[in-house]
């Protein structure tokens, strides 16, 4: 399933704020942006927005920062420690009601700069993990993501809806892509949820030298989730 990755920005008049800042030589309006791994896609799009409006607009900087992804990314907004940001769409819409992750955390102060591109999710697993299902990742060895990133949100809400209880029906390690790579790699790991556009390095690195292999995500799941999340 894919979900579509969003630029998303605290409430301000942004125009007006690029206005201000060509019109002043002194003040210099100083954001941060949050985005993602440094292994997945997201990192390398907001380090090129980022140096776009860096060189083109006068008296702005920008500076990207990794994150652990959408979730914490909406946090900081809301926290007012960052201006700038990357989502995916149902995450964001969490965060404006106020339900799922973010449940006694609402917050509408949100807005959607532009689309950017469709953010897959990716199951990779060991393939001596005997992994072939969602529901086979019961009882094994698997990451679901970094604490509180939107992999894991994602693993929550697909093994839950294959009828796994998360997460104890597995052996959660909460990593991110990097440490996913190496530890799938050294045996120590049987799968992880990985999300991000395509193609990815970190799953471009497993299915190449680390023994790993790509899964479906079964149908009935797919269907389920698809009239869950229209």
């Amino acid at each position: 399933m894919r979900k579509i990755i969003i630029l998303v920005l605290a409430v301000v008049l942004i125009t007006g704020l690029l206005i201000a800042c060509n019109n002043s030589t002194e003040e210099v309006v100083y954001l941060k942006f949050p985005t993602a791994s440094t292994t997945g896609s997201i990192y390398p799009i907001g380090a090129a927005i980022a140096n776009l409006w860096n060189e083109n607009i006068e008296g702005l900087n920008v500076s990207v920062e990794a994150s652990n992804g959408g979730v914490q990314n909406l946090n900081l907004v809301a926290e007012k420690e960052a201006q700038i940001g990357v989502a995916v769409t149902n995450i964001m819409t969490e965060q404006k009601n106020g339900t799922g992750v973010f449940e006694g955390k609402q917050y509408d102060g949100i807005r959607v700069l532009t689309a950017l591109y469709s953010n897959y999710n990716q199951v990779v697993v060991s393939k001596d993990s005997g992994i072939n299902s969602l529901r086979d990742i019961k009882g094994k060895n698997f990451a679901p993501g970094a604490p509180g990133s939107t992999p894991e949100v994602e693993t929550n809400i697909h093994l839950s809806a294959a009828g796994l209880t998360y997460p104890d029906d597995f052996k959660p390690q909460f990593v991110g892509f990097t440490e996913s790579i190496d530890l799938i790699r050294n045996k120590q790991l049987d799968g992880a949820w990985l999300q991000a556009g395509i193609p990815t390095s970190a799953i471009t690195e497993i299915t190449s030298t680390a023994n790993g292999r790509l899964i479906s995500i079964d149908e009935d799941v797919i269907e389920k989730l698809t009239a869950e999340y229209p």
